[in-house]
């Protein structure tokens, strides 16, 4: 029986397509990514700045959820993974989409603004929108809507409504 490890790997501008687990990593450390992208058909994520990450770990998607309009990171079983990245949502078809965040991973979403999120570019031709995002939970996109209730009043479309 023949044992090997390996310790001290650097991947730069990776791009990692799988369905399945994306990173495994056995007893060696000291491997890092920087500017990788986790690559799913509908959704991907970027994470920029550099990664150790730990020896024994499996990423796949029970801790990294990539899926049609939704994205989730386990960021207490992934501490390392908690950083700024990137997301790229496809087949978006709003008009004017806004990132969500749910704080407390309970299915509440509410609308994610600076400094948490950033949107980066949305285009409506090829249905992509892309926001940065500063840490680690549940995030999606939706309408956009520039509603406002300013005092009593019945609201009889769905929406985002701002109360002032």
């Amino acid at each position: 029986m023949c044992s090997a490890t390996s310790s001290n790997n650097a991947f730069t501008n990776t791009r990692i397509n799988s369905t399945a687990d994306y990173i495994t990593t056995t007893t060696g450390s000291g491997n890092s990514l920087t500017n990788t992208t986790i690559y799913r058909t509908n959704t991907s994520v970027r994470f920029i700045p550099t990664i150790t990450v730990a020896a024994s770990r499996t990423v796949g998607p029970s801790l990294l959820n990539l899926t049609f309009n939704k994205t989730f990171l386990n960021s207490t079983a992934l501490p390392e993974f908690n950083t700024s990245a990137e997301i790229t949502l496809r087949g978006i078809t709003f008009t004017n989409p806004q990132p969500l965040v749910d704080f407390n991973d309970d299915g509440i979403f509410e609308t994610c603004s600076s400094p948490g999120c950033n949107v980066v570019n949305f285009n409506s031709t090829t249905e992509t929108f892309v926001f940065n995002v500063s840490g680690w939970t549940t995030y999606s996109a939706s309408e956009s809507s520039n509603n406002t209730i300013d005092n009593c009043t019945t609201i009889s479309s769905p929406g985002y409504y701002n109360l002032t």
